[in-house]
């Protein structure tokens, strides 16, 4: 995630940039051969840190530090338009009036923290972590959450709490760095949190743990033995801890950048870590670490040997994905790796930072400043990351009118979260009203409203006696709201705001349907103007209930979701936190009707009424439970679609409902 590099050096070596090879050697599978991704003006000279949003928006830090002439700053990706722009400018330290941007990490309320790095201008405890406080996705200001840092360098958020790499101790007689871990609850811009000095670090309870960095040798091994690894021009392999990331389990692995060991920290059951342990000592120099969950595997730059490495966590093995010569980056190829992102499950990108210290592969800051894009798993790498953008297909009319009221399309997209096809319905309605967006249970898919005799009856009728407009979606299958399901709706809802003028959304769903509703209200607040959620209640309970009940149809869906998330709930907490009500409370100002059956035997109504409490003192939300209610008697009470307001249950309503299969399970 990050670099650290002398800035003195770099400013003389940039007033004199050189052309690297043409023609660098190369090394790994030429499948993975980088490709451009995204060239950059003087005004990014040294990026660094990489982010990605809720929605797949991609932001990545400039640090600045080969021509810092030009502030730090951030930029964003607009995954939808694919076009780039100044996010925000940083904020200057009063001290140094400069900003050094580094390590980046988005909260579950979607604001961006990153690591201040003033150590290149004042190294005594001089440096930052902020965080940009972001509503309707733009910035609206800069805050200071800790202070009292030395090198601060790669950002993490995980369970409540954010998590940083400190990559230089400075302590007399040992190289030291460090982990920290900053709860939630300190990170009080009024008061921000302040760990200890270093010579304290081990009485700190912030400081979750210390490495050592070994010196190496580096002027005999490159043929100057006068150069020793104490002198002053090697004091940037002193430093210690600088990548870091999660694996599913919560355990921390971090790289370190002065000798390239790569260390283990495992989680334990009550949230805190053992000690460090040692993984692999396999390369010299270690900068950004990034989990794979796709593959179990930990991307590694390795910036010294100018080279995109990886550690099967599986198989305990040490591999190489990409190394290449010195070049300028051109044509993509690696030019001082520094941090990685997962971008899809085959495709990662690749910051160049440009910004060498001695006895690196990159000997020259060049006048190309890159993002390079890597396939891991096809040679297609470039048709990839251009196809793998929200994308329709075809709209096809649908002709059946005894099945589709007339109007209805057949919309097919391909994915931007992993490239997959998928489809919705779309049924067009009076544009002056609400589009509501009609959620399937379990099991189902997008066509359940209008294939279904009593959810037709009872719902497709209403729908269409009052002329609103339907979007009817596929969410993967049974997933509740996975991260792929949730990149789809958002895309979808863009979508209908171009395509059809639709202005607001009202989603609507009964069990799946509900959670799935609820989940995407607390993802997205902003693209919801109302939820009727029939039938829910929060997410880890309805999960863990059907975990561990007898009902083999609850076992499959509870099976089914934890592999649409990647884990279970021990396993992903912050994908399944980000979708809980009763974490997201203060998220949930739209109107919302949550109806329920007393005598629910699939979901358990105590939980439900939780959910209730939770948020009974919002004005805009109106809780109904039948008494001796079943599952599907929660989908029943009629509800104005204009005010969201209950007018009653209404069983009599539904169309020969007992012959209906479950609105899910």
């Amino acid at each position: 995630m990050k670099r650290k590099f002398n800035f003195l050096v770099c400013m003389l070596v940039a007033a004199t940039l050189v052309n690297a090879s043409d023609n660098p050697w190369t090394k790994g599978d030429e499948n993975c051969r980088p490709e451009m991704f995204k060239q950059f003006g003087n005004i990014l000279n040294t990026p660094d840190g990489l982010a990605i949003d809720k929605l797949g928006n991609v932001y990545l830090s400039a640090v600045n530090g080969v021509d810092s002439s030009y502030p730090g700053h951030i930029w964003k990706m607009d995954t939808e338009r694919k076009q780039w722009s100044v996010f925000t400018v940083c904020k200057a330290h009063p001290k140094t009036r400069c900003s050094f941007p580094m390590g980046l990490t988005f909260d579950p309320d979607g604001n961006l923290y990153y690591a201040d790095a003033q150590y290149f201008a004042n190294p005594d405890y001089q440096s930052r972590i902020m965080r940009v406080v972001i509503k309707n996705g733009e910035p609206q200001r800069i805050e200071i959450v800790v202070e009292n840092v030395k090198l601060p360098n790669a950002l993490r958020w995980r369970n409540g709490a954010i998590y940083f790499t400190e990559s230089f101790f400075d302590v007399p007689g040992k190289y030291l760095s460090g982990i920290y871990r900053i709860p939630d609850s300190d990170l009080n811009p009024e008061k921000p949190a302040h760990p200890l000095n270093k010579e304290f670090a081990h009485q700190d309870p912030y400081c979750i743990g210390i490495c050592e960095t070994r010196l190496i040798d580096r002027g005999k091994a490159n043929g100057k033995p006068g150069m020793k690894p104490t002198d002053v021009a090697l004091h940037i392999y002193t430093a210690g801890c600088d990548g870091m990331d999660f694996d599913r389990q919560g355990n921390i692995y971090t790289g370190n950048f002065g000798d390239g060991r790569l260390w283990f920290l495992k989680a334990l059951p009550d949230g805190r870590y053992e000690r460090p342990k040692l993984l692999s000592d396999g390369i010299t120099c270690c900068d950004g670490v990034c989990y794979d969950p796709e593959r179990n595997w930990l991307i590694i730059t390795a910036p010294e040997e100018n080279a995109v490495r990886y550690w099967d966590i599986g198989e305990n093995k040490l591999g190489l994905i990409w190394a290449n010569g010195d070049t300028d980056g051109a044509d993509g190829l690696l030019d001082q790796p520094c941090e990685v992102l997962i971008l899809n499950k085959d495709c990662i990108l690749v910051v160049n930072i440009d910004a060498p210290s001695p006895f690196m592969v990159n000997n020259q800051p060049d006048a190309i400043h890159h993002l390079s894009i890597i396939n891991l798993k096809s040679k297609e790498s470039s048709k990839m990351h251009v196809t793998n953008c929200f994308t329709i297909t075809s709209r096809t009319p649908l002709a059946d009118t005894t099945v589709y009221p007339e109007g209805t399309v057949k919309i097919t997209y391909q994915s931007a979260f992993d490239g997959q096809t998928d489809w919705a319905l779309y049924r067009p309605g009076d544009k002056a009203k609400q589009t509501i967006v009609y959620l399937h249970g379990s099991f189902s898919t997008a066509d359940q409203i209008f294939i279904r005799q009593d959810l037709r009856q009872f719902w497709l009728n209403k729908i269409l006696r009052e002329n609103y407009p339907l979007l009817s979606i596929n969410m993967r299958g049974t997933s509740y709201m996975s991260p792929a399901a949730t990149a789809d709706l958002t895309d979808l809802l863009n979508d209908c705001r171009k395509q059809y003028g639709s202005k607001s959304y009202i989603l609507l769903g009964g069990s799946g349907g509900a959670s799935s509703a609820m989940a995407y209200a607390c993802i997205a607040p902003e693209q919801v103007s109302g939820v009727i959620a029939m039938g829910m209640c929060d997410i880890f309970a309805r999960l863990d209930f059907a975990r561990k009940s007898n009902i083999p149809v609850l076992k499959k869906l509870a099976e089914t979701t934890f592999a649409a998330y990647g884990g279970t709930l021990e396993e992903m907490p912050e994908l399944y936190r980000a979708r809980s009500v009763l974490a997201n409370v203060k998220k949930l100002n739209m109107p919302i009707v949550l109806t329920m059956g007393e005598k629910d035997k699939l979901i358990p109504v105590t939980e439900t009424r939780k959910v209730a409490e939770a948020l009974k003192n919002k004005p805009d939300f109106k809780y109904y439970e039948i008494p001796g209610g079943d599952h599907d008697s929660a989908v029943w009470v009629d509800i104005d679609l204009e005010t969201i307001e209950i007018k009653g249950f209404s069983p009599e309503k539904r169309f020969n409902a007992s012959s209906g299969s479950s609105q899910t399970k």
